[in-house]
């Protein structure tokens, strides 16, 4: 995290020296220093460079998210299918009383009613 927010106030510096160079630029009054404008130009590919890295990190740190949300819901997903696997099992294996509903099964796992 600290490295991350060094990286920050670096790209704000950048921002700030690109802001001040294009006022220089606009200025229009004093044209005859070509070697500043170079290293304005320079500053101003830091910076472009500096921005692009933060892109690219907080492109990863979205990438990482969304793994991880998407981890997280088949995990999710997993979970409930096995509840309602057991739940299933759970009412299947229970003997059923309901009105005239009487499900009793043998060894084999046939309905004891219907196999005699």
């Amino acid at each position: 995290m600290r490295g991350l927010k060094r990286l920050m106030i670096m790209a704000t510096r950048m921002s700030l020296i690109i802001v001040d160079n294009d006022d220089d630029d606009h200025d229009g009054d004093d044209d005859d220093d070509d070697d500043d404008d170079d290293d304005d130009n320079d500053d101003d590919d830091d910076a472009m460079m500096m921005m692009v890295i933060m892109m690219m990190i907080m492109m990863m740190m979205m990438m990482m998210m969304m793994m991880m949300i998407m981890m997280m819901m088949m995990m999710m997903m997993m979970m409930m299918m096995m509840m309602v696997r057991m739940m299933m099992m759970m009412v299947m294996n229970v003997k059923v009383e309901n009105g005239n509903v009487d499900h009793d099964f043998d060894d084999n796992g046939n309905d004891a009613e219907y196999s005699s």
